[in-house]
């Protein structure tokens, strides 16, 4: 260790010691110096505690909340999509490019008579980007497998595979919909 570790905590140590002094000298000039626990700030004006949210957090846990939904309503449509080989409700929760590319990769397993039994364990993260847009970033556990068409019986062992993805999903004529997947290695 090149001792930057050290210093820093010291320095950040002491620039905490005189906040906490700073608040105490504060705390005595706004009571007076008095113990008799009346503070001198009437309850009317008592700012709202930490654990209140803001407008704009309530308004941000909504829309992470919609999108939420929004996401793994897509995965079921998706999975649907895959399973029945049936591309006619992804634009239900896809637009733009990644409704052409998911519509495509249904497709090709279509053309081969090949359905997909989708499983996956998400592990999600969500930023709000905006109020019409977010982004997921999905670290999943794959265990989907290909299912013989007669049977429906999986032709493959689960991959247990670790997938990331980022998607972004928009507000549309009022709906989430994912307009772009990125896939990462």
């Amino acid at each position: 260790m090149n001792g930057f570790g050290t210093r820093r905590v010291l320095l950040v140590g002491g620039v905490l010691a005189a906040v906490v002094a700073g608040g105490i000298v504060l705390a005595l000039v706004l009571t007076g110096g008095s113990d008799s626990g009346n503070s001198g700030i009437s309850p009317s004006s008592t700012q709202p505690s930490s654990s209140t949210p803001s407008p704009a957090a309530t308004g941000e846990q909504a829309i992470r909340a919609q999108a939420q939904a929004a996401y793994l309503k897509y995965w079921d449509v998706y999975s649907e999509a895959l399973l029945k080989l049936d591309t006619s409700r992804l634009d239900e929760v896809l637009t733009g490019e990644a409704l052409q590319v998911v519509t495509k990769q249904v497709e090709q397993q279509e053309s081969k008579n090949q359905p997909v039994r989708i499983d996956v364990d998400h592990h999600i993260r969500i930023v709000v980007i905006n109020a019409a847009k977010v982004s997921v970033d999905d670290h999943y556990i794959d265990n989907s497998v290909r299912l013989d068409p007669n049977t429906m019986k999986p032709i493959e062992s689960a991959p247990h595979a670790k997938v990331h993805h980022t998607y972004t999903l928009e507000l549309v004529s009022g709906l989430w919909k994912v307009s772009f997947i990125i896939g990462y290695k």
